[in-house]
């Protein structure tokens, strides 16, 4: 190892170095730094100097709150999320249909929809056929309405939103 390099009061990003507190396990040099915003985090000198580590990481996820915030006002008409009355099954779905799951306890279908954020309960069916059949009448009955007012103005919305 060649010789250490004293960072103490230099800025990296929105950091300011303090102090030298140690080293890791691994052996590198721990530094103290006061972050723009107050917080102080201890971060090894390789990340400082390489621009790895800039900020103690709350700018960052306030940024990212923010771009939420602004994606979500754009994606959400009438308290409904119109991205995800369009969305496809997840993943880990196993009937096949969005919204339709096996009750064990009950041995039956149950199918529920999410709407302005609340889960409404459709009923416990003998046959997957029933559920789906089920799922869908509350799609046309809840989702529908929204897609047909904001049909015009959702391509817009979207492109808006991942800007």
């Amino acid at each position: 190892m060649g010789r250490m390099i004293d960072l103490t009061g230099q800025r990296f990003g929105r950091l300011t170095v303090v102090e030298r507190v140690g080293t890791d396990k691994w052996g590198y040099i721990l530094w103290k730094c006061k972050c723009d915003c107050g917080n102080e985090v201890t971060v090894i000198s390789a990340s400082l100097r390489s621009g790895a580590t800039t900020s103690c990481g709350r700018f960052q996820k306030e940024t990212a709150l923010k771009s939420i915030k602004k994606r979500n006002q754009f994606l959400r008409k009438d308290g409904t999320n119109i991205c995800l009355l369009t969305s496809k099954k997840p993943k880990n779905n196993t009937s096949g249909v969005k919204g339709v799951t096996w009750d064990k306890e009950k041995q039956k279908w149950r199918a529920q929809i999410n709407f302005q954020r609340k889960n409404i309960y459709l009923g416990c069916f003998g046959t997957l056929e029933s559920a789906a059949k089920a799922r869908a009448l509350a799609e046309e009955e809840y989702f529908q309405p929204i897609l047909d007012k904001y049909s015009t103005h959702l391509k817009c919305d979207l492109m808006e939103a991942v800007k």
